[in-house]
């Protein structure tokens, strides 16, 4: 929790920085980035170092994947751990796994590999740090895009900082790895527990997650509001019982009823959805297709990114949704969603309605399809989903880095 407090308060405290760099932009070559990257590098100031990187990635005028990628690969070799983190990072936001050696050399690195930040006093208070060990952020990105074999190396370094159990034990998770918890293992009633023993097995924690949904305490309750939801997918997932299916339907169907003024409730309809998301059931089908007709554009996108890259079975209800969309009719999903979505697909039909989209939007489609067209999947997709249970057919191969 602490790291990804910190995180986002380097984020805060690079707010200026990034607006500075919105007046730098220009249609940069290899050369100009190389130059850009190698003044911050040599400069060795981690908030410089962090926006040229993530300028050369993502900056909308100039980042072009074929001149910033050759500039960025010669930096997994620098001596800075930090600045082979960072590059490493940043290709694979991009879809190049060349960094995979430098961020394993970072997990297995045998003490904690410190980077400090020079954050404004409120941002430090709010983070209550200012340092990162980047054998925990290697660890992440590693889980984040699902190289699993890493695991092993993740595995030795939770056994070596128990501290970092939230971290590193998600990152397992995430890439398919069954931690089961140890037969002295408490039981924690929390939201981020519960889900973990779904997602591993647990199943000696069925009596405990059965309690917590019959009678859970005020305080849980009052922290996490949605426990009884996240309590029944738990059980479906640990008991295939249908009662609890039944639950999330139910939940869900209840949270896509707007209320007194016509609004859902953000955390609750979100939450049933991304849980319901992943049960493969015709029933969980059925609800996430009337959510596509929700008021709501986070329950419209919930919804969609389930059905489409979640369910085997696909939803044509949701494929005309983002091609309806592409053709310029009622905005259902942001504009970073659909194009996101849309491009991931080898679909002739959304091809052709993307390129009729960019000539209104700014070349929209191009960028995302063409110049972004190996960025995986995982740099978005767990914002919407639970647990990817398997990529289904028609995703483009490359965004989902097959061959790991």
């Amino acid at each position: 929790m602490k790291r990804a407090l910190l995180c986002m308060s380097i984020v805060l405290a690079l707010a200026p920085l990034q607006a500075t760099a919105q007046q730098d932009r220009g249609p940069y070559g290899y050369e100009q980035v190389s130059q850009r990257l190698a003044r911050a590098v040599r400069a060795g100031e981690p908030g410089e170092i962090l926006r040229q990187f993530n300028e050369a990635i993502y900056g909308r005028h100039f980042a072009k994947m074929s001149q910033s990628l050759p500039a960025i690969r010669p930096y997994l070799r620098d001596p800075s751990p930090f600045v082979r983190y960072t590059a490493a990072r940043c290709l694979y936001v991009a879809g190049d796994r060349s960094g995979y050696a430098a961020l394993v050399d970072l997990v297995r690195a045998p003490e904690p590999v410190l980077v400090r930040y020079d954050l404004p006093r409120e941002v430090l208070e709010a983070a209550g740090t200012d340092q990162e060990d980047l054998r925990i952020s290697a660890a992440t990105v590693l889980g984040k895009y699902r190289q699993r074999e890493s695991a092993e190396a993740i595995n030795l370094l939770l056994d070596r900082t128990p501290g970092s159990h939230f971290e590193l034990s998600r990152a397992l998770i995430t890439m398919g790895v069954k931690l089961v918890p140890s037969d002295t293992a408490r039981f924690h009633a929390g939201t981020w527990p519960i889900t973990n023993y779904g997602l591993v097995g647990a199943r000696r924690f069925v009596p405990d997650v059965m309690a917590t949904f019959e009678r859970p305490h005020p305080p849980d309750l009052a922290m996490n509001p949605e426990i009884k939801v996240v309590s029944a997918w738990a059980l479906a997932e640990l008991t295939g019982e249908d009662r609890w299916v039944d639950q999330l339907v139910t939940a869900a169907r209840e949270a896509l009823t707007p209320n007194e003024s016509g609004h859902l409730d953000y955390v609750k309809v979100t939450t049933a959805l991304r849980y319901l998301g992943c049960v493969q059931r015709p029933a969980a089908i059925s609800v996430l297709e009337d959510a596509l007709d929700a008021p709501d554009f986070s329950a419209v996108e919930v919804a969609l990114v389930n059905l489409l890259f979640n369910q085997k079975r696909g939803s044509e209800k949701a494929r005309q949704l983002v091609i309806r969309q592409l053709r310029g009719e009622r905005a259902r999903l942001q504009m970073r969603v659909l194009l996101d979505v849309a491009s991931s697909f080898d679909d002739p039909e959304i091809e052709a309605a993307g390129k009729a989209f960019d000539r209104g939007s700014q070349d929209e489609w191009q960028r995302t399809s063409i110049e972004h067209k190996n960025w995986p999947i995982y740099n978005w997709i767990d914002d919407y989903v639970i647990r990817l249970n398997g990529v289904r057919g028609g995703v483009r191969r490359e965004r989902v880095l097959l061959g790991e």
